[in-house]
């Protein structure tokens, strides 16, 4: 019955081992807005007003803790492993996606900015978790996810126009 028990014992442990490392992992962080700034750095953003960050969470990737960040300038998209501890970069690049503005059209930052002054919100109170512009019926509309306060807000503006289509609170 011991032998059972400490059979036991050892595969818990042994199951419990990437959980503890994480949590040793994150006993020296650096914090989001260090690994934004680092990314930015990196990319030789010189004004952080100038990027629009799409994302920046934490994940757990080849054994260590580190910060995805995403952002914009211009039209340009940026994609960066941060390692949570030391700061360093892990991974990075840096291409053309889906965020070119027709002319004529409206840009995802500025569409951003609609957005939050309909809610009455500036840039650094809200946690942006999705920008993207898709097209929909031959119309391309920017989608935008945010949150504040715990209130998460979907937004769908019209990229040809400004016009918010769609306005959710949650």
């Amino acid at each position: 019955m011991k032998k059972l028990i400490g059979i036991v014992l050892c595969a818990v442990l042994l199951a419990a081992l990437p959980a503890m490392a994480r949590q040793a992992d994150t006993a020296a962080d650096i914090g989001m807005e260090e690994a934004q700034r680092i990314a930015l750095e990196h990319a030789g953003i010189l004004d952080p007003e100038t990027a629009f960050v799409l994302k920046c969470e934490k994940d757990w990737e080849d054994g260590r803790t580190v910060y995805e960040v995403e952002f914009v300038v211009d039209a340009k998209e940026y994609d960066y492993d941060i390692d949570a501890s030391t700061g360093e970069v892990v991974a990075f690049d840096g291409d053309a996606e889906s965020y070119q503005p027709l002319e004529g059209e409206i840009t995802i930052t500025e569409a951003l900015d609609i957005a939050l002054d309909k809610a009455g919100l500036t840039r650094d109170q809200v946690q942006v978790t999705t920008s993207k512009l898709e097209q929909d019926n031959n119309r391309r509309i920017y989608e935008l996810e945010f949150f504040h306060d715990y209130v998460e807000y979907e937004v769908e503006i019209d990229a040809a126009t400004g016009t918010i289509l769609d306005w959710d609170r949650d």
